[in-house]
């Protein structure tokens, strides 16, 4: 399904652009934007392998402990009355997940990738973890027990994250009467300010009654600039820093605490700790928005990898459930390996040039073989010379650039 959609996201942030430069904004950030692009896409192989482990480990909780599974032979009406409550009740299990990875430092760790750009538009919404999802479906296991056919549980979960797509934006201010029942742009924009009266708030993912309910909702405030990101930045482009940060952090305090019920306790205390310390006041002024200088040229190159990274995740989604397990994680592990190049590019790692040329070189050996153990099929033998001409011609402009760019540890710049 994610195949499907991802042609209209990247229209609607197109769509999104324009419109923030007829506003007089300055657009995207394109080394952030890119860096969005790339977790989401690393994020949706990772998460295609731990759906199969979640969805059996739901299917086989409702196999040994469901109550009776829901009539699905009914009138229509009746029918959609049932698809309506699917849809309530994982959009209310949703709430506990979204609010537990924010409560615990191990889920913490996972999800704060998510929360991690400076920026706040659609390009955000794709910035998801190659970490999480293992866990959370202890929370979800009631709805399998309760009988929710397992087709149902599927579409509402699919139809949940699909809608929180377009709420990351500042370009749609306040709705009126919908800010009061559903997720909006405006209470969104709350939820990923790290601002003081925003911090751990509005974690509804279709419906924003469930904080409204619980004592965690906050409304935008208009007369407070709010200001994106987490309280411990990343400061990398690099997929590897994103997704592993925190964790690194949780594995040294480990290190560091005696007793193994202490260091146990740590993964699961919240991320300021057992005290009940009110967070530290952030200080506004002091913000420093990352960014580092990337040149034109490296940036377009960095861009038409980017293309080629989506077009073969949108390949690999669509063909991916009928290939062997060999070629399916070959192929996955491909994707993964230019997500890290990509990143590693943008993040202007001493090595990164010099490990995109491998990269190629690598691909153009795995395409020969695969194009000659196919040898005789046209369609096969054209594609295959296709694809060598692509590698040969990025591998030709990524060694001219070598020649041609100094690469350093990234420098700083300061904030808008």
């Amino acid at each position: 399904m994610f195949a499907f959609v991802l042609p209209v996201f990247l229209l609607a942030m197109i769509i999104e652009t324009l419109v923030m430069r007829r506003r007089g904004f300055p657009g995207y950030d394109m080394p952030d934007a890119l860096t969005s692009a790339n977790l989401g896409g690393l994020s949706l192989i990772a998460g295609t392998f731990a759906r199969v482990i979640t969805f059996g480990l739901l299917i086989l909780a409702q196999k040994e402990f469901e109550v009776a599974l829901w009539p699905t032979d009914i009138a229509w009406y009746s029918l959609a009355l049932l698809w309506a409550l699917a849809l309530i009740l994982h959009d209310f299990s949703y709430y506990w997940v979204h609010r537990f990875a924010h409560e615990i430092n191990v889920l913490w760790a996972s999800h704060s990738i998510h929360h991690s750009s400076e920026h706040f538009n659609l390009s955000t919404a794709l910035r998801q973890s190659s970490t999480g999802g293992l866990l959370s479906w202890i929370v979800f296991a009631p709805m399998a027990i309760l009988g929710v056919p397992p087709i149902m549980m599927a579409t509402v979960a699919l139809l949940d994250s699909l809608y929180q797509y377009w709420v990351h934006t500042e370009q749609i201010k306040r709705l009126g009467w919908m800010e009061k029942v559903f997720v909006t742009p405006s209470n969104h924009r709350v939820h990923h300010s790290q601002n003081d009266y925003c911090i751990d708030k509005n974690y509804g993912g279709i419906f924003i009654i469930w904080d409204r309910m619980f004592g965690t909702f906050a409304d935008e405030r208009e007369d407070e600039k709010l200001i994106y990101g987490i309280r411990k930045p990343v400061r990398s482009y690099n997929p590897i820093d994103g997704n592993l940060h925190l964790y690194r952090d949780l594995f040294r305090q480990t290190a560091q605490t005696s007793g193994w019920r202490r260091k146990i306790q740590l993964w699961f205390a919240p991320p300021g700790g057992w005290s009940d310390e009110l967070v530290e006041p952030l200080d506004k002024a002091g913000f420093d928005r990352y960014g580092r200088h990337i040149s034109s040229a490296m940036l377009r190159y960095i861009i038409v990898q980017s293309v080629l990274m989506s077009i073969m995740l949108g390949h690999w989604l669509f063909v991916q459930a009928d290939l062997s397990t060999p070629i399916r994680l070959g192929y996955a592990a491909a994707i993964l390996v230019t997500g890290i190049s990509i990143g590693s590019m943008l993040q202007g790692s001493v090595w990164s040039l010099r490990f995109e040329v491998i990269r190629l070189m690598a691909f153009m050996i795995a395409v020969a073989g695969a194009g000659f153990a196919g040898f005789g099929s046209a369609t096969a033998t054209v594609s295959m010379v296709a694809v060598m001409a692509g590698l040969m011609f990025c591998l030709g402009w990524i060694l001219r650039a070598m020649r041609s760019e100094t690469t350093t540890e990234p420098a700083l710049e300061p904030a808008e």
